[in-house]
């Protein structure tokens, strides 16, 4: 799927604390793959210790981090296009922060502008 975030991204999210259960998730192969549902883990046998296991990392959509960034961390990831150009950018806004971050390439589709908006802003967050 095109707007999943790709693995080095979901790999820094869930260092950071992204552990939200999607539909797709990348396996220890760094494949994506289906999240398996609680019932079919337990119709394959699993238990308690599989449930209870830490969490995968998941793949959530570019718009999905984009909201928990906003809403869990208050940074804002905007993207930026220029028509002239056919190029995006990026820029990044932290609450309580004046300043703001501003990408310094641009890309020629709005997903590689957004992915790596995205990858700026989860850098940010301090644990």
């Amino acid at each position: 799927m095109k707007d999943l975030i790709e693995y080095p991204l979901a790999k820094l999210a869930h260092e950071k604390g992204y552990h939200l259960r999607h539909r797709y998730m990348y396996d220890r192969n760094n494949e994506l793959q289906l999240t398996p549902s609680i019932k079919e883990v337990l119709q394959q046998g699993g238990g308690i210790k599989e449930l209870k296991a830490p969490p995968q990392t998941f793949a959530p959509t570019q718009s999905q981090l984009q909201r928990w960034l906003r809403d869990k961390h208050f940074i804002d990831v905007f993207i930026i296009d220029s028509i002239k150009e056919e190029c995006y950018d990026w820029e990044i806004r932290i609450a309580d922060v004046d300043k703001k971050i501003e990408c310094d390439q641009y890309y020629h589709n709005y997903e590689a502008a957004l992915e790596d908006g995205l990858m700026e802003a989860v850098n940010k967050i301090e644990l």
